[in-house]
């Protein structure tokens, strides 16, 4: 490495949680038909509470502290990560209680159809 080159430095994992919520914004949500409010609380060694809302209009999060939500999912901040980046599926996640959902479960199971969809070779 040269002087004049700077460094690569890996985004971070509160980068990457901002990344994923951001395409979440772009894709919208095609197939939602009412207004969805999920709190997501991640834990591990980057922590946050988010609240994304889906409506058919789009999709839209912020800092969720002391929101109300239709459903809260609990889950670490890596297995968000991963469940986001295809290499852990939301339904084993879940199966294996690396996910924890309060409230309206058939809320918290849109919200996986909607951006985590079963591989149609499965």
């Amino acid at each position: 490495m040269t002087a004049t080159e700077t460094p690569t430095v890996a985004p971070t994992l509160q980068d990457r949680v901002r990344e994923i919520f951001s395409a979440f914004e772009t894709q919208g949500a095609p197939g939602a038909t009412t207004t969805t409010r999920y709190l997501l609380k991640l834990g591990g060694t980057a922590t946050g509470t988010f609240l994304l809302e889906v409506s058919p209009e789009g999709v839209h999060w912020k800092n969720g502290e002391g929101e109300p939500a239709d459903a809260t999912i609990k889950l670490d901040t890596s297995d968000f990560i991963a469940i986001a980046d295809g290499s852990l599926d939301g339904r084993l996640a879940l199966a294996s209680e690396k996910i924890e959902l309060e409230g309206d479960l058939a809320s918290a199971a849109q919200l996986l159809s909607l951006f985590f969809p079963a591989d149609p070779d499965a």
